[in-house]
């Protein structure tokens, strides 16, 4: 056992410097460390990983949705903070866009959707479903890992 004991402000802090530092994946790799120590990631943590996908160059909106998707899919309440950095992100047509599927009472009508697969997967994506990749994560532990989203 290790003589600190982690809690939600030590990861908020983690999380927030490397996304001052730009670095994305050092980010996600923080919020995975939070959920294997059984500590679930709230609103602030989503909008800190939001808002290092408005600050990448290039900027990853993309990205941004799809952690904006697995927030709502955990139960987690989106916050103005998160509407704020999804602005950042993905501008506000695609605000707009995800905004306009909740209802009047303001509570989130969310269903994951599919995305379909492109049909000639790019190098990132190649080298992202490698055996080699797989035999990683899946030595690394853990149920998912946000890192992979920022892979290259």
């Amino acid at each position: 056992e290790s003589a600190l004991d982690a809690d939600g402000h030590f990861f908020r802090t983690m999380v927030d410097g490397h996304v001052r530092q730009g670095s994305v994946s050092s980010a996600a790799d923080w919020v995975d460390t939070m959920e294997r120590t059984r500590i679930r990631p709230a609103a602030a943590e989503f909008a800190s990983l939001i808002r290092a996908c408005a600050v990448a160059r290039p900027q990853l909106p993309g990205t941004a949705e799809r952690i904006f998707e697995e927030m709502l899919t955990d139960g987690i309440d989106p916050t103005e903070e998160v509407f704020d950095e999804l602005r950042q992100a993905i501008g506000e047509a695609g605000l707009s866009r995800l905004r306009s599927k909740t209802i009047p009472s303001g509570t989130w009508k969310w269903s994951p959707q599919e995305q379909p697969e492109p049909a000639q997967p790019s190098e990132a994506e190649r080298r992202r479903r490698s055996p080699a990749r797989r035999r990683r994560r899946r030595d690394s532990g853990g149920p998912r890992s946000h890192r992979a989203e920022f892979s290259k």
